[in-house]
């Protein structure tokens, strides 16, 4: 059965990336939210050779992500954009931190209609693919983008960790090998 079971993770992997435009070498599967958005967020504002300075989030973020947040390092500054009452995005700044983007709210399912400028680390846990095939992942500064199975009908605690190759990011977790 653990030749069958990599069959089916390696297409499972292929019909992810397929289905959300997302390169399939980027892709990764974790069995914890807590755990996708920790290495989203922790390994793309640190790294072997710089740091992140600053990181823009949006007041309605989930429980997770603020935790993450509230733990990083005093020196990166937090930036909170703001919302209109149509719950979408304003994001006057126009510097180019990191920047966590929610791109389907589940409670309210608002579906964000224009990006915050900066590096996106992309909640995509209450998203469908066409949520996010109308923006063109090719051409986004994006260095991480979380998925989860149940928010398109998949099986529960299957969360995809997509990583940018193109941006640089580090393994948060002390390890023998950084890459």
């Amino acid at each position: 059965p653990g030749g069958e079971n990599a069959l089916r993770l390696q297409h499972s992997l292929d019909v992810v990336a397929q289905s959300w435009g997302i390169p399939r070498q980027s892709l990764s599967v974790v069995g914890d939210r807590y755990m996708a958005f920790y290495f989203a967020i922790m390994g793309s504002v640190s790294w072997a050779d710089s740091k992140a300075t600053a990181i823009k989030f949006s007041p309605i973020e989930k429980k997770e992500i603020l935790a993450i947040i509230e733990g990083l390092d005093p020196g990166i500054e937090r930036i909170e954009y703001g919302l209109g009452l149509d719950g979408l995005i304003t994001d006057p700044r126009q510097d180019e931190p990191l920047a966590i983007f929610q791109l389907r709210n589940g409670e309210t399912g608002i579906t964000q209609e224009s990006l915050p400028h900066g590096t996106l680390i992309i909640d995509a846990t209450s998203a469908l693919p066409t949520d996010l095939q109308k923006f063109d992942l090719g051409t986004l500064p994006w260095c991480a983008v979380v998925l989860d199975a149940t928010s398109w009908g998949g099986p529960r605690g299957v969360y995809y960790l997509a990583i940018n190759s193109s941006y640089r990011w580090n393994n948060p977790f002390p390890t023998l090998n950084a890459s």
